[in-house]
């Protein structure tokens, strides 16, 4: 009976939650921003309305992309002091913890559907950023072209960033004409049949690396004579053969050599 009973509140609240759902792109398709967050690739009917409340529909409500940026806790946090030379770069932890994870959701979506994209997080990626790290940097570009889309009320065109990466020499460019096979296609992992890789093969699902062995310590057996057996460190009590006491112990370990 519980059971049922959950179960049919279950049901109750799903009819709610698409209700919702309904409702939410009901509004957001007459909304005049929509146009405008629907461009941009990777974005879907979840995701769209998503942004449009996070940015509004006052162009006047953030002063630079910067503080959208600060907001959705993209951008880092540099502090720096008489005592340390450079600035100290830390993790944002105040913002809007749900625009941050729009934001990492939009980014990663993006990766799958846009070269530049794409090639920017794989770049960073090669050179040692972290996951989480790497979709950060990611959003800050994207909160800058988001940010003069909402401005100027233009929608997504990608041929305009891609001639502005040109121009300005970005080695991006180098990067998305050099072939990398071990890197996924841009379309989503195990959507499409035609696919020569499997979701678990994505290059992020790396396997754990193996433990290196330990490394053998060396016994200074001029310290232990000069200073006696009795104090050896355990690791020589054990190689030399003696027991806590460091007496000689009955049957001896040793490593090599004559005993």
């Amino acid at each position: 009976m519980l059971a049922l009973s959950l179960v049919n509140q279950l049901k109750v609240l799903q009819e709610s939650l698409d209700a919702y759902r309904a409702r939410i792109e009901e509004l957001y398709a007459e909304h005049e921003h929509a146009a405008i967050f629907d461009s941009l690739p990777g974005v879907s009917k979840t995701l769209g309305p998503r942004l449009l409340a996070h940015f509004g529909s006052d162009p006047n409500r953030y002063d630079s992309a910067e503080a959208i940026m600060q907001l959705a806790g993209v951008a880092p946090v540099t502090s720096t002091s008489g005592v340390r030379h450079r600035p100290t770069v830390s993790f944002r932890r105040s913002c809007r913890t749900d625009f941050r994870t729009t934001m990492h959701i939009m980014t990663w979506c993006s990766i799958m559907t846009c070269p530049w994209a794409h090639a920017f997080y794989y770049r960073a990626r090669e050179h040692g950023q972290s996951h989480p790290l790497a979709l950060r940097n990611l959003g800050i570009k994207w909160l800058k072209i988001i940010y003069r889309m909402w401005r100027n009320k233009e929608p997504y065109n990608e041929a305009v960033y891609l001639n502005a990466l040109i121009r300005s020499g970005s080695p991006l460019i180098d990067y998305m004409n050099t072939s990398r096979p071990h890197q996924p296609s841009l379309r989503v992992p195990g959507r499409n049949p035609s696919l020569p890789h499997k979701p678990d093969e994505h290059p992020c699902l790396k396997p754990p690396e193996e433990p290196s062995p330990p490394v053998a310590r060396k016994i200074n057996t001029a310290r232990v004579s000069r200073m006696g057996q009795g104090s050896a460190k355990p690791h020589e009590r054990s190689e030399l053969g003696l027991d806590a006491s460091g007496a000689r112990a009955t049957s001896p370990v040793t490593t090599g050599g004559s005993p």
